[in-house]
């Protein structure tokens, strides 16, 4: 899902070189890094308490989703263009 959601955001930015996109990939997971540090030294871990299974199954459930549809071609070997929206 994660690489999904960084092609995805690379994609908007206009990012098309491949190395350009190595490096904009590289920036994004050193952020999200630095965040989750900062998240996890001021404890805001404890907000998924208050989270209901519920949502959480459903995400869990729409990820899975998301991951399976975008492998089936692969799977079925069929060729399909590249488009900004799904």
């Amino acid at each position: 899902l994660m690489c999904l959601l960084t092609g995805q955001a690379l994609d908007t930015l206009g990012v098309i070189d491949s190395g350009s996109r190595i490096a904009g990939a590289t920036l994004m997971a050193l952020l999200v890094a630095a965040i989750s540090i900062l998240l996890g030294v001021l404890r805001v871990g404890g907000i998924v308490n208050f989270i209901s299974h519920t949502v959480l199954s459903a995400f869990c459930t729409a990820a899975g989703i998301t991951i399976g549809t975008s492998q089936i071609q692969h799977v079925l070997g069929v060729k399909l263009q590249r488009s900004k929206y799904w």
